[in-house]
């Protein structure tokens, strides 16, 4: 039996917070078959998107329906940034570690 979730009426049409997946997680980890359905969803966030793609990832129980428009492509795109990984063949920077906020301070007004 197939659990139907229909997130634009059970979490909103605009959903900005990765915070926001939590019932959709919840619900994923119940073992139970999940369909989420985001038909009328107009807007996630990147970190939304990434979120639902960790979720995904974790449990194969779940199916993801319904997207459309920016969210299906913004969806697509975090899809498949998270298979390449990150390159970063210049990395010049340096990691800073500071026992105090007054030593960050100083640090942050030499810059």
């Amino acid at each position: 039996m197939t659990n139907f979730i229909i997130i634009a009426d059970f979490i909103g049409q605009d959903i900005r917070s990765r915070n926001t997946m939590a019932p959709l997680h919840e619900a994923a980890k119940t073992g139970a078959t999940i369909e989420a359905d985001f038909s009328g969803v107009v807007f996630i966030t990147r970190s939304v998107a990434d979120e639902i793609c960790i979720i995904a990832d974790k449990y194969h129980n779940l199916k993801i329906t319904g997207m459309q428009g920016s969210v299906l492509d913004l969806y697509n795109i975090v899809s498949e940034s998270r298979k390449m990984g990150r390159h970063r063949p210049i990395d010049t920077s340096t990691i800073r570690n500071f026992d105090n906020i007054k030593e960050f301070s100083a640090f942050m007004r030499n810059l």
